[in-house]
């Protein structure tokens, strides 16, 4: 140091000062950086978090889906079911009310015979006796 000049001597106070700001900002830096990849990794934790969750609600979505698929489908067999026996039940009530408004000779002809039923009738019955059977093992 001795040789160098006073200017050369001012040169490399600069740069060593310079150096010194170049350290400081590099640790800044580093430490930023350090810190950006913690923030990482806790939003990488969150994310795979978040999709597990994602997924755990996306199954019990489809279950709760399958169970509403299943009691839709019993609904609307107890629905057919009642509406077939709403139907079976106002043949009774309609031929009922017509025996009662017959004469008292008819009404003791039918009691003792048989009801001949049209082709419309017979067409009920075959698509009701199911309903009909059901209802019978039920009593």
């Amino acid at each position: 140091e001795a040789i160098a000049s006073a200017s050369e001597r001012a040169a490399v106070a600069e740069i060593r000062a310079s150096l010194t700001v170049q350290e400081s900002q590099y640790r800044a830096l580093i430490g930023e950086l350090r810190d950006s990849e913690a923030s990482l990794r806790t939003a990488k934790k969150m994310t795979a978090s978040l999709l597990e969750a994602q997924h755990e609600k996306e199954a019990k979505v489809r279950v709760l889906k399958d169970k509403a698929t299943a009691e839709k489908v019993a609904c609307d067999e107890l629905v057919k079911d009642l509406q077939q026996q709403i139907t079976e039940l106002t043949f009774y009530l309609r031929t009922q009310k017509q025996v009662d408004q017959s004469p008292q000779k008819v009404q003791e002809e039918m009691r003792g015979g048989h009801v001949v039923t049209t082709q419309q009738d017979q067409a009920h019955e075959r698509g009701s006796g199911r309903a009909r059977g059901r209802r019978k093992g039920n009593r």
